[in-house]
């Protein structure tokens, strides 16, 4: 008795509409001084039923409930077991020899056909160089194809290396690969590959389709991140299974768009280190990441050709897909369903356009400036027909799979805005936001749901969540974010590591974090609250797929999609998740908390305005920087150490506790003792 679960908002059973049959067994006093039946009997049938959820994170004794019900379904079982005799064949049996074999046949019953592999096997090689230009800048002076992900806010353990590649260092194995599922097919084009376009329907033969062309390369295990080569893209959010059919829209990105890396550049941000890496036949007489090219590209001394930048447009006006009244009257009509009991939380959102043409990369600079992310990224695509540059500055994880098969996603549910004025108000308004019962339960519903889709793809009690409903601060908000991971289940069959891999990202995707709980019905709900109109590439997942059978991946939200051609456009989505708890208009004002940075990121590149509730064009105001000038301040600790005198672990030690210690004492990111003393070996060499 007296022991915390957790409820959802959902139907409730009427203690006294009970019938006589049914006992009570349970109940939860509500503040107002009632009860809720939380769980009942029947009096002669072994049935027992709770209202509460016993499986989430937040509800104690779960474990023990579900074995007392196994065990009480147990005890049933042998009390009314059949006797049988011992001739009788197993069931198991039975069921074998009255099914049809033809299912693992193909067509006619011959075999089924092996998946085309890559014609040669690949090394990873990666070398380490002094010296290199700053990775964006290298980036900057790419031309299309090209991509970047980078961490510009570092937090320990999540975000620390950056990646980019582009034209014209791009290797033979390189193509960019681009599905839309209203044209029901996949295009592929690159350096050494003709353009190809094959037909493919659904968004599962997509997956399959990627399973098939990611090749598997060993890593050796001294490589100092997981990528290792592989698909650099996102996925748009409805390229899942049961996604409304896609309807004809004027400028439409593509569902997906992926370029194959096997040569790029990278860039430690901890110990301030470049490194140049590239993918090669195992034959091959010297790998690019030893030669000329790389060394050139990473310090700079390669500028390929770029095309003329347009001139910033006199005005960016940007029009909601939503009016202020209608997204309000969106809310109240979510708060209906859940009353309903068709879903515990709704993530609406609505998206912003602009009909103008602008210079990714000049908006991107600004972007990354004023709001820093540990999932910023640029993608540079020159498709057949329109130019597509997407512009993120995420900072969630949707999922990561490391070297070791550790499947991990960090959702975030819960912002605050950030006093950039005052400190001591900026500490209260994170504390309140660790405190807040309506951030609270929205990040613990996402956080059950995360730990559900994980279940389907990880070993068996493996899902585990280390970190519950903590804050972190970023430029201009605080954020609630819970930690999540699980070992995935052994690789098995002959595509291996890339079938785990992307059997894993098609469980758990789209992110829980864009949808409510529970998630199908959530989004069919969603659909209709949204005017039917696909999210695209806004709410999907945004980084790279390695040959290693690794990926990090991250939300795509604080995104800009930039489409040109004869129809130029400027889309940035934004959104909020809706409880019985929510007011319409804070849910609004969230939503245009959460597009901001990315409207200010614009607004240094050219004027740029929103249209207020009477319809008229509003400028949108200057960002607001931290005195730090928008990013995190960064606590030093140092210490004399000199080779000859010694080893000094001790003293590593105690510096490296202070300097954790010092780090929680102010808010900063505090990296583990056992990390940093590792950090302290690398520096001066083992």
């Amino acid at each position: 008795q007296k022991f915390e679960v957790v409820r959802y908002h959902s139907l409730a059973v009427d203690p006294e509409a009970l019938p006589p049959c049914l006992a009570p067994l349970a109940y939860a006093a509500e503040s107002d001084g009632s009860r809720t039946l939380m769980a009942f009997r029947h009096r002669s049938l072994p049935q027992w039923g709770v209202q509460y959820h016993p499986e989430s994170i937040g509800s104690h004794h779960g474990l023990l409930l579900l074995r007392n019900f196994v065990d009480l379904g147990r005890r049933m079982a042998v009390a009314r077991l059949p006797t049988c005799s011992l001739s009788d064949p197993p069931l198991v049996a039975r069921l074998s020899s009255s099914s049809s074999s033809s299912s693992c046949e193909g067509e006619g019953g011959a075999p089924p056909a092996k998946r085309l592999k890559p014609e040669a096997l690949l090394q990873f090689t990666c070398r380490r160089l002094d010296g290199a230009e700053g990775l964006f800048e290298v980036f900057s002076r790419l031309a299309q194809p090209r991509i970047l992900l980078e961490s510009s806010h570092v937090l320990p353990g999540f975000s620390r290396y950056s990646f980019a590649a582009g034209s014209p260092c791009l290797g033979p194995r390189s193509f960019t690969l681009e599905y839309s599922r209203l044209r029901g097919a996949v295009r592929c084009a690159g350096p050494g590959r003709p353009f190809e376009e094959r037909p493919v329907s659904t968004p599962g033969e997509f997956y399959d389709l990627l399973v098939e062309l990611l090749p598997s390369a060993p890593v050796p295990a001294a490589a100092p991140f997981d990528f290792a080569g592989g698909f650099v893209g996102y996925f748009g959010y409805e390229l899942r299974d049961g996604a409304p059919a896609p309807e004809e829209r004027g400028g439409a990105a593509p569902d997906a768009c992926f370029l194959f890396v096997d040569r790029f550049l990278a860039y430690d941000h901890l110990l301030r280190q470049s490194y140049v890496c590239s993918l090669d036949p195992v034959d091959a007489s010297e790998p690019w990441a030893l030669g000329a090219e790389a060394e050139r590209l990473a310090r700079g001394e390669i500028a390929a050709k770029q095309p003329d930048a347009p001139a910033p447009p006199s005005e960016i006006r940007f029009t909601a897909g939503h009016s202020h009244q209608e997204y309000l009257q969106c809310v109240e009509r979510c708060q209906e369903h859940i009353r309903a009991g068709e879903s515990y939380e709704l993530c609406l959102t609505t998206q912003l356009s602009a009909d103008c043409e602008v210079c990714p990369l000049e908006v991107f600079r600004h972007l990354r400036a004023i709001n820093p992310a540990p999932y910023s990224f640029m993608y540079d695509f020159d498709l057949e027909d329109r130019r597509l540059a997407v512009l993120g500055s995420s900072p969630e994880r949707f999922l990561s799979v490391d070297r070791h098969g550790v499947a991990g996603s960090k959702p975030m549910k819960g912002t605050a805005r950030r006093d950039l004025s005052d400190p001591k108000a900026d500490e209260e308004v994170k504390r309140q936001l660790a405190g807040s019962a309506k951030d609270r339960a929205e990040n613990l519903m996402i956080v059950d749901l995360v730990r559900h889709d994980l279940s389907a793809v990880c070993e068996a009690s493996s899902v585990r969540v280390p970190e519950l409903m903590q804050v972190e601060t970023y430029a201009s908000v605080h954020q609630m974010i819970s930690l999540v991971r699980g070992q995935l289940l052994p690789a098995s069959g002959s595509e291996g590591m890339g079938s785990r891999l992307l059997g894993a990202i098609r469980a758990c995707f789209p992110a829980g974090s864009m949808t409510g709980a529970p998630k199908l019905r959530s989004m069919d709900l969603l659909h209709g609250l949204e005017h039917r109109r696909p999210r695209g590439i806004f709410s999907g997942a945004s980084g790279y797929l390695s040959v290693s059978g690794t990926a990090d991946l991250a939300v795509v939200i604080r995104t800009v999609v930039v489409t040109g051609g004869p129809e130029p456009r400027v889309t940035i989505g934004a959104g909020g998740a809706v409880t019985l708890l929510s007011t319409p208009e804070e849910e609004l004002v969230e939503m245009l908390l959460k597009a901001e940075r990315v409207l200010q990121a614009l607004s240094r590149y050219a004027p740029t305005s929103l249209q207020d509730p009477r319809g008229e064009y509003v400028s949108v105001p200057a960002a607001r920087v931290s005195p730090h000038g928008g990013l995190t301040p960064t606590l030093l600790e140092t210490m004399l150490w000199r080779p000859e005198d010694g080893e000094a672990p001790y003293l590593w030690e105690l510096h490296c506790e202070r300097l954790h210690r010092s780090s929680v004492a102010l808010g900063l990111p505090a990296t583990p003792v056992d990390e940093l003393l590792r950090v302290c070996a690398a520096a001066v060499g083992d």
